[in-house]
């Protein structure tokens, strides 16, 4: 994990995986925050907000902005890993079943 902007972001697929299926494991109420350039800068300027996306397990990458930002200020390549991608990475997996409430067939 690596904090920027004062958001502790996580860039390594396996481990965001591995977070997930450890707090599936333990059966811990956990959350994951996406946090693009929008919610870069409202951390920085919302106390409560920053709160908020504190309490995450960490924050994911859901743009190509704040990857932008971090080659432009620091030099250094990230990749962004979105969460469609995750949605993906853990269907694609068959650990887990999931339901999807409040939705309608053609959104599916």
């Amino acid at each position: 994990m690596e904090n920027y902007f004062n958001i502790r972001y996580e860039f390594d697929r396996q481990a965001v995986l591995r977070a997930i299926d450890e707090a599936l494991l333990l059966g811990t109420p956990e959350y994951i925050c996406v946090s693009d350039g929008v919610i870069l800068s409202t951390v920085n300027r919302d106390p409560d907000y920053c709160n908020v996306v504190d309490g995450s397990m960490f924050s994911i990458c859901d743009s190509g902005y704040v990857p932008l930002y971090l080659r432009w200020i620091y030099g250094i390549e990230r990749k962004q890993y979105c969460g469609s991608e995750i949605f993906m990475d853990i269907v694609h997996r068959r650990r887990y079943r999931m339901a999807f409430l409040g939705t309608t067939q053609p959104t599916l």
